[in-house]
C-alpha cells in the first residue's frame, strides 16, 4: 500500500503541474471583453495585493485526506517554502516514516521515492515543450498560501457582491475561465473555480477556518476538487483536503535538504 501511495503521489504532483500548465496557456486577445459599468477600476483591483500572504520563509505541517477512483489515503506533510524560489515537501503515512520527498523549483521538480529507491527529475521546460504551454511556479505557491494566483489585468472584471459581502474577480486566460471569490473582510481568497473549456477540466479550491498569521488571515483548511473527463466521456473526481496543524513564519533562512542516495535509480 505504501509503495502504491508513493507512486500515486508522484503521479499526482505531475498531474497537478499539467493542469496548471493548461491553466497558463498564452492568453488569447478577446476584443469583445470590456469592463462593465459595475466593474471596479484597476486601481481598486490592485489593492487586493496588499492582503496577499508573502512570507520570505514559511514552514508548515498539515494532514491530508486524498481520494481518487484508485486510492483513498490519509497522510501528513511537512513543508517549507522560500518565496518565489522553492517549495519543499516531506510526505509520511500513518507510521511516521517518510515515503516521498519533493523539491519544487521555478524550473524543475524533483521526487525522491524512498520505498522504491527511486529518483525522478521533471523539467518545466520539458513539460512546457510537450504541451506547448508555459507553467508558472508562482501559481502553485499562490494557491498554497491562499493568494489570488493569476496576475490582474485590465480585462478582468471585479464586482462587489453586497449581500454576500465578497468580491467576485472574474478572469479569462485563453481557454480558462477563472472565478475568484474574495472576502470583503479580510480581503482574502475564499474560493477559486477554474474551468478549462477545451478539455472541460475543472478545479475548485476552497479556503476555510481563517486565523491570524503575521499581518494576514490564513486559511487553516484547504479543500481541492479536480474533475476530468476521460476519452470515454466518464467523469473522474480527485479530492485533496489539507488541514494545517502548524504554520510558522521563519525569521531565519530555512534549509531544504534533498540528498539522493547512491543506491537510488534515476527513473
Amino acid at each position: 500500500m505504501v509503495s502504491y501511495m508513493s507512486k500515486t503521489l508522484a503521479w499526482l504532483s505531475l498531474s497537478l503541474m499539467i493542469f496548471f500548465v493548461q491553466c497558463t496557456r498564452k492568453p488569447v486577445v478577446n476584443t469583445n471583453l470590456h469592463p462593465s459599468e459595475d466593474s471596479i477600476k484597476l486601481s481598486e483591483l490592485k489593492k487586493f495585493a496588499s492582503k496577499d500572504f508573502l512570507p520570505e520563509y514559511f514552514q508548515f505541517k498539515c494532514k491530508v485526506d486524498f481520494n481518487s477512483p484508485k486510492m483513498n489515503e490519509n497522510f501528513s506533510i511537512h513543508g517549507r517554502l522560500k518565496r518565489d524560489s522553492i517549495i519543499w515537501l516531506s510526505i509520511t503515512p500513518g507510521l511516521g516514516i517518510e515515503v516521498v520527498r519533493c523539491l519544487i523549483r521555478k524550473d524543475s521538480v524533483f521526487v525522491l521515492d524512498r520505498i522504491n529507491n527511486g529518483f525522478t527529475a521533471y523539467s518545466f521546460d520539458y513539460i512546457n515543450k510537450m504541451f506547448q504551454t508555459q507553467l508558472s511556479y508562482n501559481h502553485l505557491e499562490a494557491l498554497l498560501l491562499g493568494n489570488v494566483p493569476y496576475a490582474k489585468e485590465l480585462t478582468d472584471k471585479l464586482v462587489k457582491q453586497e449581500k454576500e459581502d465578497y468580491y467576485l474577480l472574474r478572469q479569462l486566460r485563453g481557454v480558462q475561465k477563472i472565478d475568484n471569490y474574495i472576502l470583503a473582510t479580510p480581503l482574502r481568497l475564499r474560493n477559486l473555480e477554474a474551468l478549462n473549456t477545451g478539455d472541460r477540466t475543472f478545479l475548485s479550491v476552497s479556503y476555510e477556518n481563517f486565523s491570524p498569521l503575521d499581518s494576514v488571515m490564513f486559511a487553516n483548511t484547504v479543500k481541492t476538487v479536480i474533475k476530468t473527463i476521460d476519452a470515454a466521456q466518464s467523469e473522474k473526481t480527485i479530492t485533496l483536503d489539507l488541514q494545517f496543524t502548524k504554520t510558522e513564519i521563519s525569521a531565519k533562512p530555512l534549509n531544504f535538504p534533498f540528498n539522493v542516495p547512491r543506491r537510488f535509480e534515476n527513473k
